[in-house]
């Protein structure tokens, strides 16, 4: 099977290799051509990409923090800054939602998730979301959507730099330095981040008799990372080098509850992710190609006492990926564009908790076609994806059962059947309304920690695997006598079955295939800008509706809300902007929500506030900017019995060179 892929990839790709003359005289818009190949086919889907304003004001957040405030993303994290945070898209979990870096998945081969207190905000040019990613277009884990951080060259902008510090309450300090060189053919970026915090704030603790205001101890955190990017530009051919390099170490805090807070629990994350790139355009076509590799660990420690020299809980784990993408693009004739895709990866897994080191192979194909004129876009892809194991290895582990009852071949994984995506975007009005509508398929493959954890493992779970669409408005910028005004509407829909949960089995939790889950709603993105005088007003509402659901009969829950689903999120930001001074205050909420044992978690509504100032000193530019989190002091909860943050105060200086 990879032997016919290759040779068909190589074949459909032939016409484009040998016809250099001929696609130069299709004339087609050079910012088509050179869009990455998710940004091409992502034009009609709902996508928020955030702007440089806000980028700016979270430049020195970690990415949880980031998304909390700004977008319709439901964020879940432990004890503040530098805890586990994950991400929640539409009522899907956080292994359900994917996030990549300039196309590399970053999440976690042993839990499918990403931990997006590990992402620096400022460290990329460019953040989006897409919404209800398709599998057939992006592969597995996406039913929520795909978040993805984008660095790009810039040319002929020579040497440049910049320091940006912050200090805050709780002992927070933070500090990032960056630097970019570039000329026509050479473009480098370089960036070091500094994190380190005590995160010992207090709090009202609900759990314990009386309410008493206690403060969280064993919850100090420090990083240190570092980001390059190198982009040569050698004839019609773009070479790119990425290398990120990140430490985090954090204790973790004790829950809320009768007493003090109490604990011993350390956690180390670590990751290296390089890759190389090539891109290069003959006629009207691209080609690409990448390489990666990532390195992951994760260090978890328990004592039962602080003074104690063995630990309770040692627990090391390491994840290795190589990686790598062949896709060609090209027009046949103008406005229509065919895309072909081949990526492979080899996944390996490392530590004591699986009976042994785990080898997996992943082969994925997949073609999209692209269709625009003065109508709207019209978007189909087609993607399939295989799984397998090394040899005997199963057998190591023990044997699986397929669905069908027949044992596992020691080389065979279940894999999900063949993906598609079909979409569009119709103008309805050239400069008022366009509707969009997308329908497709979806589909998760177990984890490592799913199928091979001792003990709880289960080698029997078959893949998420299900169906999505989508119905949308879009109104584009109109203008009216108090400012100009753009909006967008949704309704969305997911079907997925087989879904997968841990559930205790007597002594032990394992993961099982629970069925069927429901989640649908829509979301409201309403947008607002006004100039006056020297300033300007930028105003953005967002509110989201979801309800997500167990919808297997057979289940004791049927019909009940998954934990963690909150049915209102709603969010409103408010900025004015000067030339040298601008100010801003931003709300964020969300409804209760209950926890996978039916404990209820509290609403909760926030404000922020910020002011920053603009000056000019011997030619440098110097920011200053001055913000106060969780103004009214609220108590609140992302995650049960982990306390969050009361009001802070923050103060960052920005200096460009």
């Amino acid at each position: 099977m990879r032997y016919r892929l290759l040779i068909l990839l190589l074949v459909l790709a032939w016409p484009v290799l040998a016809d250099d003359e001929v696609r130069d005289s299709v004339k087609v818009q050079e910012v088509e051509i050179t869009a990455s190949r998710l940004s091409h086919f992502a034009s009609t889907e709902r996508e928020d990409r955030l702007d440089t304003l806000t980028l700016q004001k979270y430049a020195n957040q970690d990415l949880g923090t980031l998304l909390q405030k700004s977008l319709l993303v439901n964020i879940q994290s432990n004890g503040g800054l530098g805890g586990l945070t994950t991400a929640s898209i539409r009522g899907a979990s956080s292994n359900q939602t994917l996030v990549t870096w300039n196309g590399l998945p970053v999440n976690s081969l042993t839990t499918g998730s990403a931990d997006l207190s590990l992402i620096h905000a400022g460290s990329f040019n460019d953040i989006s979301i897409t919404y209800g990613a398709a599998g057939s277009l992006y592969g597995s884990g996406t039913m929520g959507g795909t978040i993805e951080l984008t660095n790009e060259p810039s040319w002929n902008n020579g040497l440049s730099a910049n320091v940006r510090a912050e200090i805050g309450s709780f002992s927070n300090y933070k500090g990032n330095m960056s630097f970019a060189a570039s000329s026509s053919v050479l473009s480098y970026q370089a960036q070091l981040q500094y994190q380190d915090s005590k995160n010992n704030f207090a709090y009202t603790d609900e759990f314990d008799h009386g309410h008493p205001t206690e403060k969280l101890t064993h919850n100090e955190n420090a990083l240190i990372g570092t980001i390059h990017n190198l982009y040569w530009k050698a004839g019609k051919n773009l070479f790119d080098f990425g290398a990120w390099y990140q430490v985090k170490e954090k204790n973790i805090p004790g829950l809320m509850g009768v007493g003090e807070p109490v604990s011993h629990q350390t956690q180390k994350d670590s990751t290296l992710k390089i890759y190389v790139g090539w891109r290069r355009l003959i006629g009207n076509c691209r080609l690409d190609a990448k390489t990666a590799y990532s390195y992951d660990f994760l260090r978890y420690t328990d004592k039962e006492t602080a003074d104690s020299e063995s630990y309770k809980i040692f627990s090391e784990i390491a994840a290795k990926r190589w990686l790598s993408d062949l896709s060609s693009r090209w027009y046949l004739i103008q406005n229509l564009s065919i895309d072909l895709n081949g990526r492979y990866s080899r996944l390996e897994g490392i530590t004591s908790n699986y009976a042994e080191n785990i080898i997996e192979h992943e082969w994925r194909f997949n073609t999209a076609i692209k269709y625009t004129n003065d109508i709207g876009v019209f978007i189909g892809t087609i993607g399939k994806d295989w799984n397998t194991t090394e040899a005997n290895q199963l057998t190591a582990i023990g044997e699986g059962v397929d669905s069908d009852g027949s044992i596992l071949n020691a080389n065979e994984l279940p894999n999900p059947p063949l993906m598609f995506s079909l979409s569009s975007k119709v103008i309805i009005r050239p400069t008022w309304l366009a509707l969009r509508g997308r329908v497709s398929t979806h589909f998760r493959r177990p984890t490592f920690n799913d199928r091979y954890w001792v003990p709880g493992g289960n080698l029997n779970l078959k893949a998420e695997e299900g169906f999505n669409f989508e119905l949308g408005a879009e109104i584009f910028e109109q203008q009216t006598k108090v400012g100009f005004f753009s909006g967008d509407v949704a309704y969305y829909r997911s079907d997925n079955n087989e879904s997968i949960a841990w559930k205790p089995a007597g002594s032990i939790w394992q993961p099982i295939n629970t069925g069927a889950v429901i989640s649908h709603g829509f979301d409201i993105d309403v947008n607002h800008q006004l100039s006056f005088n020297k300033f300007q007003l930028i105003n953005k509402l967002l509110y989201g509706y979801n309800d997500t659901y167990d919808n297997s009969e057979e289940s004791a829950s049927y019909k009940e809300a998954l934990g963690y689903r909150p049915k209102h999120i709603f969010k409103a930001n408010c900025d004015i902007v000067g030339e040298k001074w601008n100010a801003g205050i931003n709300f964020y909420s969300r409804s209760k929500c209950f926890t996978w044992e039916g404990r209820q978690v509290d609403a909760y509504a926030l404000f922020d506030i910020s002011a920053g100032y603009h000056m000019v000193i011997s030619k440098v530019d110097v920011d200053l900017l001055g913000r106060v989190e969780n103004v009214l002091n609220t108590s609140y909860q992302l995650v049960r019995a982990y306390p969050m943050p009361g009001r802070a105060y923050y103060l960052t200086v920005n200096i460009n060179f």
